[in-house]
């Protein structure tokens, strides 16, 4: 029985660049490809709720599945009591599911949907997998408040609202970011209080504009402050098991009295595999077993599950294939899968392959962050295991000519940065 690993400090400099593109945003809701033609608000929780219409003084009360968006600027209000909520459901044309969801999250402060593509306040936003069929496909205005606003801007905002009699308050001009989707399947939580926006990615990739200056681009795991925009890592586990985030992610939550449409049924499954909270059904008993394996020792250290990649999974199985005809146990020269690597050996199961790299935890010392011991390496395995920010696993397993059967498993980003602890 052998295990070897791969150590990935050669990457760091290539994992931490990020595309920088200057950009100017103009607030013209006309500019999306892909508008929502209707957001129908489908639950609610409390009583402080209202919508407010272009050329009305009042709002109007709430009534799932009667209450709609429909005109430019309608607005959807969610008073601050930290209880009160809705959720948005998105239609395209005579679409039922628009490919995109929006639900408020009860706050100390205010918030507001403005439709069809503007937020504020705090609220959760999840586009389905795609592109061209998704509500407010080009992103998601986010408004913060600014108190030490531009006078100019302001008295624009005034004359505005004297021409609309709209009723949302405008006591400060606003900065905005403009969130935008990537093509995978993609939940963020914003936190936008009077002077800061925190944009937390829980699943895909997102490009974050601001008003002024140079696009971000974050991934899952990543948390953005704006104006400071700090980048920083983040626990996804304590939003992915709360009672209000399993709500969200179900589909009868969002369709009853009505059966919930086959397209929103099969986007939010595919939401809940993609995050770990359920299995997939199209994974063989061998790739399920050797995940299963993984997210118990990573739940052990209360990290979020990994998911299961079949394109790394294929690149893990070309050299599990490569070991077996050759006889031969070692990394790729270089790190040449451009991945996290484990190698694992033995006429054992799968999950007890896994589990001798998860046994090395013994050899972790989480006091200091490393191994313990005079071999500065012998706790990896397991450290690439847990890695906090690793979340796509694939794992190829063949026969051996010595040890009976190989698994290599490779993981995506990968882990054991030398400085940086894994949980």
């Amino acid at each position: 029985m052998m295990s070897r690993a791969i150590y990935h400090s050669h990457l760091s400099c290539l994992l931490r660049a990020s595309l920088l593109i200057t950009v100017f945003l103009n607030s013209n809701y006309s500019s999306f490809a892909q508008e929502p033609t209707t957001a129908v608000i489908t639950k609610i929780r409390g009583t402080k709720l209202s919508i407010l219409r272009p050329n009305q003084r009042k709002g109007e009360p709430v009534k799932p599945y009667k209450s709609e968006l429909t005109r430019k600027f309608d607005t959807l209000l969610v008073g601050a009591d930290r209880y009160s909520k809705a959720g948005l459901q998105f239609k395209i044309r005579q679409q039922i599911y628009g490919g995109m969801l929006v639900e408020t999250i009860p706050q100390d402060a205010e918030s507001m949907y403005k439709f069809p593509c503007y937020g504020k306040g705090s609220m959760t936003i999840a586009w389905a997998k795609g592109g061209k069929e998704r509500a407010c496909n080009e992103g998601v205005y986010i408004e913060v408040s600014n108190r030490k606003f531009n006078q100019k801007k302001q008295a624009q905002a005034n004359t505005e609202q004297v021409n609309s009699k709209a009723l949302v308050a405008q006591d400060a001009i606003s900065d905005e970011l403009l969130i935008q989707p990537g093509e995978d399947h993609t939940i963020i939580q914003v936190l936008s209080t009077e002077d800061v926006i925190e944009v937390i990615v829980i699943l895909g990739k997102v490009s974050v504009l601001p008003t002024t200056g140079s696009s971000v681009n974050l991934k899952a795991g990543q948390k953005y402050s704006y104006p400071s925009q700090q980048i920083a890592p983040f626990d996804r586990q304590p939003i992915t098991q709360s009672e209000d985030f399993k709500q969200f992610l179900d589909p009868n939550s969002w369709s009853s009295p009505s059966p919930p449409s086959q397209a929103l049924q099969t986007d939010l499954e595919e939401k809940q595999v993609a995050l770990g909270l359920k299995n997939s059904p199209s994974l063989s008993p061998i790739a399920q077993e050797i995940l299963d394996a993984h997210n118990q020792c990573r739940a052990r250290v209360g990290v979020l599950p990994l998911k299961w990649s079949p394109q790394i999974a294929s690149k893990a199985q070309e050299w599990a294939d490569h070991l077996s005809r050759t006889g031969e146990f070692e990394h790729r020269s270089g790190g040449g899968s451009g991945y996290g690597e484990n190698l694992a050996a033995g006429g054992m199961s799968p999950t007890d392959l896994v589990k001798m790299w998860c046994d090395e935890q013994n050899k972790y010392d989480p006091q200091t962050g490393k191994c313990r011991g005079n071999d500065p390496f012998s706790c990896y395995h397991f450290t690439q295991v847990v890695w906090r920010q690793t979340n796509e696993l694939g794992c190829g397993l063949a026969s051996h000519p010595q040890w009976d059967k190989v698994l290599v498993c490779n993981y995506d980003p990968p882990g054991n940065y030398s400085g940086q602890r894994p949980y």
